[in-house]
């Protein structure tokens, strides 16, 4: 694989020439009516989406290295006690409910309900995906990743300043909350590398 300098500048590069081909599409077919909002020269945008589409290669990555007994060890010991499938199928459901809360404040909403339990959702979300296979799953949060991607790509810069309430976070901008979602996957990976030391690429 390139080194990470390449593979960063590679994705930038993608994001760019998503973002011009939109905004052509935009004007070809709608002449002075188009209204696309694609500033895609917005270095908030660029740097999220980018670190969006790095994390969502390294997890592919790194499951894919896995095998089969390796995705059965039990990581955590104590709250939901994930095996490491588990843990995938967490990030699919809780990345779903991320785009819900994008969704809402950029609508002009509260964001996250007062009485959402996080904890409670956490215990019972990803345990509905235990049928699935690896494959499945893998499948899955490609699927979630890249609709939150193409959600950050919609939005303008002003967007990221927008305000609401996240179950973990509190009130904050949405600029934060969207960075929690790979975040928030790298310290699950951080964990799964610590529980399955030999595993790689790290």
């Amino acid at each position: 694989s390139p080194p990470p300098a390449e593979q960063y500048s590679s994705i930038l590069n993608r994001f760019l020439i998503r973002h011009e081909y939109w905004r052509i599409r935009c004007i070809f077919e709608m002449g002075s009516r188009c209204s696309y909002k694609g500033d895609y020269m917005s270095e908030r945008r660029t740097t999220i989406v980018a670190a969006l589409e790095k994390n969502l290669q390294d997890t592919l990555s790194y499951f894919d290295s896995l095998s089969p007994d390796e995705l059965s060890i039990q990581v955590y010991q104590d709250g939901a006690q994930w095996t490491v499938q588990q843990v995938l199928a967490h990030f699919i459901t809780i990345e779903g409910s991320m785009q819900w809360l994008f969704k809402n404040i950029l609508s002009g909403g509260p964001g996250s309900p007062e009485g959402f339990d996080v904890e409670r959702f956490n215990s019972t979300q990803p345990k509905k995906l235990d049928g699935k296979t690896i494959d499945g799953l893998v499948a899955q949060f490609q699927s979630v990743r890249n609709e939150t991607i193409a959600i950050v790509d919609s939005m303008t810069d002003a967007d990221f300043d927008r305000e609401g309430r996240h179950a973990f976070h509190g009130h904050g901008k949405l600029e934060r909350f969207i960075v929690w979602a790979y975040e928030h996957v790298e310290l699950h990976l951080e964990d799964l590398r610590k529980r399955l030391p030999d595993i790689k690429p790290k």
